[in-house]
């Protein structure tokens, strides 16, 4: 056993090392760290309008929803129409 730690499915896991005192960056867990795809993304999120949605209830929400579906149904039924036009 020594210096190494049990874990909990029966394994050995070696005891962690104290963080080196010449490192200039700080650690930073993976999980913390932005991911940059992601980062990119959001600068094209307008976020009040996900903020003005989440004040509705999930009852209204779904309402909204519908209605864009209606909404839709109807440009594609516009769209095949005008196709159809000589």
């Amino acid at each position: 056993m020594g210096g190494d730690q049990h874990r909990q499915d029966g394994g050995q896991q070696a005891a962690a090392s104290p963080p080196s005192q010449r490192s200039e960056e700080p650690i930073v867990d993976p999980v913390d760290r932005p991911d940059p795809i992601i980062e990119l993304y959001k600068k094209h999120v307008d976020r009040s309008l996900l903020r003005e949605n989440l004040k509705l209830t999930p009852e209204q929400r779904l309402l909204k929803m519908m209605d864009l579906q209606r909404f839709a149904a109807e440009l594609q039924r516009a769209g095949r129409a005008a196709r159809k036009r000589p």
